[in-house]
């Protein structure tokens, strides 16, 4: 064989060599996106499903109230039929004593009911698992509050607290007081302090308040909505939990919520 034609095949076999290299190197790439596609797509499924249950749990909720707003009417009506006949009664007797006496006698008055504060929170969440070992554990959901108590609430105050402080962090729809965003959008919480990031750092506590200006009514509820908390992996810690903090200018010591968020690696 001719020196210049080795040559050629030599070179030839060179690219091809090549050419396998670069193909495999496409190969592993889009093996790296389907799997990012899939850990996606295993998100969607986590968030859908859990809106579908959100709104079975409204659905439920609002039957429920329903059925108690009407068991409470039956009940007020039968309370005003009896008062009804209590007062026929009285009036009778009123009627009978101004005929023979000068000045009726009064009857006395009732005290007025005092209404009462009260709040009940609670998470309501899903946690999403890392697909692979690079990718973050996500934790969606809501944080309800609802006026148990008699007596309408203002000014409503959220504070969430990671523990550890760098554990991760939380994301919603929340606006700062001079972005003024929430005027025309949905968003209805805004960060109350103007150093909340240091808040954040230092403490790991997220401090927001509602911006709606009506008082919250007795049986009543708001929700801070479809938040997300991303907890990168760390090798230096076991451990995650989540408290959370309502408060109202009726309630300045605060109330803890009815569960917490806890994370075990």
């Amino acid at each position: 064989m001719k020196p210049r034609q080795q040559l050629g095949r030599q070179e030839d076999h060179i690219q091809l060599k090549q050419r396998i290299i670069h193909y495999q190197s496409e190969i592993v790439a889009y093996e790296h996106k389907l799997k990012s596609l899939q850990a996606s797509i295993e998100k969607e499924k986590v968030r859908n499903q859990f809106l579908q249950e959100k709104l079975y749990s409204i659905e439920d909720q609002q039957l429920e109230t329903y059925q108690k707003e009407i068991y409470e009417l039956k009940e007020k009506l039968t309370k005003l039929e009896v008062e009804l006949e209590e007062e026929k009664n009285r009036s009778t007797q009123l009627q009978q004593k101004v005929v023979s006496a000068k000045h009726p006698v009064e009857s006395p008055k009732e005290k007025p009911v005092e209404a009462i504060a009260n709040i009940q929170a609670y998470f309501a969440y899903s946690t999403l698992l890392p697909a692979t070992e690079d990718d973050d554990l996500t934790i969606i959901g809501d944080f309800v509050i609802k006026n148990t108590g008699t007596k309408a609430l203002h000014d409503m105050i959220v504070c969430i607290k990671l523990s550890p402080i760098d554990a991760g962090t939380l994301s919603g729809k929340i606006a700062t007081k001079k972005s003024q965003t929430f005027i025309e959008s949905d968003i209805d919480w805004v960060f109350l302090h103007e150093n909340w990031k240091d808040k954040i750092k230092n403490n790991g506590e997220y401090w927001i308040k509602c911006v709606d200006p009506n008082p919250l009514q007795p049986n009543d509820t708001i929700v801070f909505p479809q938040f997300d908390i991303s907890l990168p992996k760390n090798e230096e810690q076991h451990s995650v939990v989540v408290d959370g903090f309502v408060y109202s200018k009726e309630l300045p010591k605060g109330t803890f919520s009815l569960n917490k968020i806890i994370v075990n690696y």
